[in-house]
This record gives structure tokens, sequence and C-alpha cells, in this order.
């Protein structure tokens, strides 16, 4: 299991001439959550959507320290500041070296604290311009946090510790200068960042290919969790009413799904008839099909709709009937999904594919899918019901056995994609039906 990850960076602020400002430093930790459990996070982009400007942050770095000037137009010039990194790998298991680099001569103080900030050793010294090197040893603490400072900046390092000992002391002991050369990624970029307390910023964190958005106003020091994977709730909004009712969301990968098939408007009685047929017209109301025409069936499973009262009688209305800053998913949209939950999806091909998709997607049990319910572990938290659904025709059929769920893309004037779980299979199909099925629908977040 990987653990937990954070950035860092420092940015010293200096007004023209090199003359220091007094200023608050404003200390912003990043993490990772990937499906619900601490992890490295690869990199991440940091923009000031009120100043412009942004850097981007690598891992191993630790925190992203800012000197905040209190000038709310900068137009100072910025030098590098120390620069801390670990020589080989993070967590670490009994003695490492620390490689500090120093961009001028002067007096250093280096602190090292438990995650509680509570310090556990302290060194003092007169370090002239260049890379010196520290051997730390991990004593009985999981973490630690390595701060430097010297008068005009300040670095910390985060340390997990893999060898723990409760007979081993902690220590940080002075090596000498070294001949190593520190790459700190983000020191180049971090040159067109400014920044002034109160300002918006925008980080995007990325991971084993996707990545995740979080917008915020700096005025303090804080920690931010990037929550990447599956399984849980989307960032800032676990739930949210529509309609009069309640939805629940689930992040999947980079994407924001409602957790429930969509259940709003008038429910239309399906009329049994030998000709494809609707029985929704474009009438400004919202009409649903409740299976076998039993509304305690939409209030379970969610609404049935044509694919034309889906998109609101306008083909290009990607939002449809789905509320505001959400749309109706594209076979793209589906394809982000699945591919992302199983590798071996095919998602221009046409019938089923995958290995085990269908089982990530469904939820497990009997109650709302009949035996065998093949591979169902709702992993990826999505929840699928067996809903049936409604024939162009305007009969009901495969309740617990299918749930089909409408592409907002069309693939001619009377027929559209969609996607198709089965109770006895672990793949995932994608086909083109007539628009006057009745499908389930489920919205995904804008971007």
């Amino acid at each position: 299991m990987k653990l937990p990850g954070i950035f860092a960076s420092v940015f010293a602020l200096l007004l023209p001439g090199n003359s220091v400002v007094k200023a608050q430093v404003i200390e912003l930790a990043f993490t990772e959550t990937l499906n619900g459990v601490y992890a490295e996070i690869d990199s991440i982009q940091v923009s000031n959507l009120t100043q412009g400007g942004d850097t981007t942050l690598y891992w191993p770095d630790t925190t992203l320290m800012i000197l905040n000037v209190g000038i709310q137009q900068q137009t100072g010039t910025k030098q590098d500041g120390l620069s801390m990194t670990l020589e080989g790998n993070n967590p670490v298991s009994g003695q490492s070296n620390l490689l500090l680099y120093v961009p001028e001569d002067g007096l250093v103080e280096i602190g090292v604290s438990d995650l509680t900030g509570r310090q556990q050793l302290f060194l003092s010294k007169f370090l002239f311009s260049g890379v010196h090197q520290f051997r730390f040893t991990a004593g009985t603490e999981n973490f630690y946090v390595i701060k430097a400072r010297s008068n005009t900046s300040v670095c910390a390092l985060k340390i997990i510790n893999a060898g723990f000992n409760y007979q081993r002391r902690s220590g940080l002991e002075y090596v000498g200068a070294s001949s190593e050369f520190i790459t700190v990624k983000t020191r180049k970029s971090s040159k067109s960042f400014f920044f002034s307390q109160g300002d918006l910023l925008k980080f995007t964190g990325f991971d084993i290919g996707i990545s995740t958005v979080i917008v915020a106003t700096v005025q303090s020091s804080q920690v931010y969790t990037f929550s990447l994977g599956m399984n849980f709730p989307c960032q800032g909004i676990p739930f949210f009413t529509y309609s009069g009712q309640t939805y629940n969301t689930v992040k999947i990968g980079s994407q924001c799904w409602m957790k429930e098939n969509l259940n709003i408007g008038t429910m239309a009685t399906s009329l049994q008839t030998s000709a494809s047929h609707s029985d929704c017209g474009s009438n400004l109301t919202v009409e649903k099909y409740c299976f076998n025409n039993d509304p305690a069936n939409c209030a379970i499973y969610g609404g049935l709709y044509d694919w034309d009262e889906m998109m609101e009688y306008k083909p290009s209305n990607l939002k449809g009937i789905c509320p505001v800053g959400w749309h109706i998913p594209s076979d793209a949209d589906w394809c982000i999904l699945t591919s992302y939950l199983d590798t071996a999806v095919i998602c221009n091909q046409t019938g089923w594919s995958g290995t085990d998709i269908a089982g990530l997607l469904k939820e497990p049990g009997l109650t709302h899918w009949v035996s065998p319910n093949t591979a169902a572990t709702n992993q990826s938290g999505f929840a699928a019901l067996g809903t049936g659904y409604r024939t162009a025709y305007g009969y009901f059929g495969y309740f617990q056995r299918y749930n089909h769920f409408w592409c907002s893309t069309e693939t001619t004037a009377t027929t559209a994609k969609y996607r198709s779980l089965s109770y006895n299979s672990p793949e995932i199909g994608r086909n083109s039906s007539m628009k006057t099925f009745g499908y389930s629908v489920r919205c995904v977040k804008n971007d």
C-alpha cells in the first residue's frame, strides 16, 4: 500500500533591491487519497487565478511555503531559497541522508518535529553557499517533519518511517559539504508565481493518468487533500437536492457521477401497441416511465426516459434534464469511466467487452438483481440496479436482469448509444437503440 504524499517548494518574495519585507509565512500542504487510502501524488499545478502565473510541484517535495509580503500588486523579483531533498526512498528505514541547498552564506536552523508539531531535534549551524549533507535517524515516530530556516527562506520535508523501532532514538547530524547537485523541479517555474493573502488559487493534482482540482481563497496555512480513485463522495458535494429529491455523488477516477439513477418528472402511462411510439411529448413538462407503470418502482430504481425527453427535444442540449452543472454522459464519458475501471473494455466496440467491469458497477446481492448477479462487488461505488426497461412498443421487460443507460451520443436521427449491464455477465455492453425505448439516466458533473 502506498503511503501519504505531500508536495513542497519554497517561494521567497523580495522587493526590488533584495531587501526583505516583514512577512507571514503561509504553509500549504497537499496530500492525496486514492480509493480512500493515502498515496503519493505525482505532481500538482498551482495557478493564481487572481494575479495570474503558475508553478508546478513534483513529488517528493513536501510543503509549499509562501512568504506573503502583504502587497496586493507584486512588482518585485524573487530568488531561489533553501531546498531540501532526501537521498533514496521515502519511506525510509533507519538512517537516511538529507541534502540541503543553501543559496547564500548564513545561519541555518534545522528542526525535526512529529506530526503534532512537538520538536524532537534541533540543530543550528553557519553554512556556506552550496549543498550540505546531513544524516537523519528515524526513531519511534511514524512521521517526521524536517524544517530548515534561514533569514530569508524556509523549506520543509516530510519523512515517512517504515523502520519503526521502539528502541532506536531519532538523530540528526551534520556530515559536511556535498558535491551533489539538488535538482529542484519547482525552482525555475516558481519565478512566474506571485501571491498575496486572499488570492484565489487553483490546485490541480495529477496521479495515475487522472487529475482533480481544488480551488480555494488562501488566507492562512492549510492542508488540502486531493481525492482520486473511486467509491467515495465527490469533494465538496457529497450529495445535493434536485427537484425535491436528494442524490448522492461518487468520485470515480477524474469523474464525479450521481450515485443513483435520475428520477424527476411526472409519470407517463406506457401504452402497449404494435408500433414504435412514445407516450411522452414535448409539452414543457418532464415525463418519465416507471416500470410496470408503478410509481413505487421509480422511487427505488429511478425513472425510465425516452432519449428525446431526456435531451429536452434538443439533440445538442448536453445538459438535458440533468441539474445545472451536470450533463447527460456521452459515449466518450462512458468510455472514460469504463476504461478507467477495466482496461479490457474496448470503448469503440459494439457489443460486450471487459473482464470485470459490470461487477465493479453493480450493487451486489439479490435485492435488486436476480441470481446469479455475476461478479457484482460495487467496488466503484456506482451502485447500478437491475431496473429493466421499456420497449419502443410500450412493454416493460427484464426487470432486475438488465440496466440500460442512455448516452447523449446519437448514431442516426432515430437511434442513440447506450450502455448495458446484465445479471449474468461481468462485461458491459455498448450498442445503439431506437430513441423511443425507455432507459435509465445517470448524470455526470461538468469538468
